[in-house]
């Protein structure tokens, strides 16, 4: 794993639409390889249950939280680079969407499409984009993030 020169912690969000099975879950692990995301809450996972996984031949813990069936809704997870682990504590299950630390980072799309950068001074917006178009909670995450100084 590549590991970044600075103190950021660098997070991504990823839906993977419903990763069931745990060869998509080494799949996903291999993609992670060639990046250097310390943390990567995945949305749409169907695992029943809490638990955590040491990956194998991976710098990453896998953290998960789903119903108890396979009726409830999709549940979350999240997987830690070996960098971040010292500073986990603990890890619940909220409810069947939430999962909760000690100290909270907040990760989701949060259904906001940013499109490109709106002028050459805008820095929270990074090179790549799924659609061009920004949506109003796509504004409204990227005035945040700039106020807070964070980068997307």
């Amino acid at each position: 794993m590549f590991q970044p020169q600075d103190n950021l912690i660098h997070v991504a969000t990823l839906n993977v639409r419903r990763l069931c099975t745990r060869d998509r879950l080494v799949k996903l692990q291999e993609a992670l390889k060639n990046t250097y995301v310390d943390i990567l809450a995945v949305t749409g996972l169907r695992w029943k249950g809490t638990g955590i996984m040491d990956l194998h031949d991976s710098d990453y813990r896998f953290f998960y939280a789903g119903p108890e069936d396979n009726k409830g809704p999709s549940g979350t997870g999240f997987f830690v680079s070996a960098r971040m682990l010292p500073f986990i504590d603990t890890f619940q299950q909220e409810d069947d969407r939430i999962s909760r630390q000690v100290h909270p980072l907040l990760l989701g799309d949060f259904n906001a499409k940013l499109g490109k950068k709106e002028n050459e001074f805008e820095c929270s917006v990074g090179p790549h984009v799924y659609d061009d178009q920004r949506n109003e909670r796509g504004q409204l995450l990227s005035t945040s993030v700039s106020n807070y100084r964070y980068e997307l």
